[in-house]
């Protein structure tokens, strides 16, 4: 029996030995690049709420954008993820101010092709279309170009803060054709970036293990316990 025991020991043992434990990640998701009009409200925070790291808080080691908003050029920010006690990770991102994306609906675009809007702005297909021809972000000419939308969410959902798919099509005199698919952000004035999906990475769970260990400690338990009747025996020491 103590064999047995020694067996279930050492098989628990070597269970929780091999569980993979779950690090924080270092790596920094969002945008490489937020476009931003002159004369609109957009924080540094505001910014910020765009990126995310798992396990881990978002700080700004250098801020190159904060006091240049209003001014058209190129700012860096310098990002750093922190576990709490220690730094794992930085990545660096640029801020573009820009004089105007046509209309003072869109908060923010990234270059993703992501547009930011609040959720009592409605914005045109048109005042899309022309807003990311704007900031480069796609080829479109009024002159020479025409646009066919494929799929839109956004319309339907504009008063409902969450993020939609908007997918369009751009064909031009010059034989340029190509399909762009993208999301539109519908937020509230308090709040960037809608409820993330939970989507964290399955790792050891001390919850799971605490169900597997409670019925081996029974047995063994019951594998030690007296039975009635039977009396503990002792070795005599003899000299």
């Amino acid at each position: 029996m103590k064999k047995s025991i020694t067996v279930i020991l050492a098989f628990l043992l070597l269970a929780l030995a091999t569980v993979n434990p779950v690090y924080a990640s270092a790596q920094i998701a969002g945008p490489d690049i937020v476009y931003k009009q002159r004369d609109s409200l957009v924080t540094l925070s505001d910014i910020t709420s765009l990126y995310s790291s798992y396990g881990n808080i978002i700080t700004v080691k250098e801020d190159g954008y904060t006091g240049n908003g209003s001014t058209l050029g190129v700012y860096d920010i310098l990002l750093g993820a922190n576990d709490g006690l220690n730094e794992t990770g930085t990545r660096s991102i640029q801020v573009k101010v820009v004089d105007t994306f046509g209309t003072q609906k869109i908060k923010l675009i990234t270059n993703t092709k992501a547009i930011y809007t609040t959720y009592n702005q409605l914005l045109s297909h048109k005042e899309i279309i022309e807003a990311l021809a704007i900031t480069n972000l796609i080829r479109y000419s009024s002159n020479t170009s025409q646009a066919f939308l494929i799929k839109d969410d956004y319309t339907d959902n504009a008063a409902n803060p969450g993020y939609y798919p908007f997918h369009f099509r751009i064909v031009d005199t010059s034989g340029y054709d190509e399909t762009f698919q993208l999301f539109i952000y519908v937020i509230d004035d308090q709040l960037m970036v809608p409820p993330m999906i939970d989507m964290k990475p399955q790792g050891f769970n001390l919850g799971e293990w605490i169900w597997l260990i409670i019925p081996i400690g029974a047995l063994i338990y019951m594998a030690n316990r007296k039975k009635p009747g039977q009396s503990k025996t002792f070795n005599t020491y003899r000299p």
